[in-house]
């Protein structure tokens, strides 16, 4: 992939296209400081079309979020004979279960093989270091940032408890939900309810690959591309 760091783009531009996802648009409003220092841990890259942006079996602490185009999901290490588990869109997160696991990639994805390519930041989030640890990246950013992860997993399970409804698990799923931000110890619940949530999806993905005939379509989200032309958006700054 080409990559180039989200320094380099106006920031104008960079707010722009930021604010239309929901973790950095709350951020903002929040902490205008915390968002800028977050937003100056990330890159951004561009994949053609077929290109593996990140793979199953690696290990880093980068999380992405899709600006435009469509990605692959496959739990196989056959992108060519295997069925995609499912597809990302425009304002999803991708990387979540290996951060909060601290473990390697769970799945391969790969651009959509018929699409224009794809465009996506990734924010290296281990300066987040431990949860109490604020000397970084302050409370007001970690809640947020545990919080939009742990309604993006979430979803995914609530779409597996839809398509298998007599599993055991949806009756787990069923046990949780996402805390909100009104307790004391608001930011320790939700980055516990993220590790429920990332354990219980981790099991069901297994599972849930080889009866991929069984599987309801996941719902797309409303969101479009982001950024809707990416020649205009970093003309000139790919390296």
């Amino acid at each position: 992939m080409k990559s180039v760091s989200m320094s380099r783009i106006p920031r104008n531009e960079m707010i722009k296209v930021l604010t239309n996802i929901p973790f950095f648009k709350v951020l903002r409003q929040a902490n205008r400081n915390e968002f800028n220092s977050v937003i100056e841990m990330g890159r951004l890259s561009l994949a053609n079309p077929g290109e593996v942006v990140c793979r199953k079996g690696d290990f880093d602490s980068i999380m992405y979020f899709l600006l435009k185009g469509e990605l692959r999901v496959f739990i196989s290490d056959d992108l060519v004979n295997a069925k995609p588990l499912s597809r990302l869109f425009p304002g999803e997160i991708f990387g979540t279960l290996a951060f909060l696991n601290d473990s390697p990639r769970h799945a391969t994805l790969q651009a959509d093989p018929q699409g224009d390519g794809v465009l996506v930041m990734g924010i290296d989030f281990s300066p987040f270091g431990e949860l109490t640890d604020f000397s970084e990246v302050g409370p007001e950013a970690k809640k947020l940032f545990y919080l939009a992860i742990s309604k993006e997993l979430e979803r995914y399970l609530n779409h597996y408890a839809l398509s298998f409804p007599h599993d055991p698990r949806t009756a787990t799923l069923q046990s949780l939900q996402t805390p909100s931000l009104s307790t004391e110890d608001e930011l320790e619940l939700i980055y516990n309810r993220c590790c429920e949530f990332a354990d219980l999806l981790c099991n069901w993905n297994v599972e849930a690959s080889v009866r991929l005939k069984h599987l309801k379509p996941l719902e797309r989200p409303n969101q479009g591309d982001i950024v809707k032309d990416i020649e205009s958006f970093l003309f000139g700054q790919l390296a």
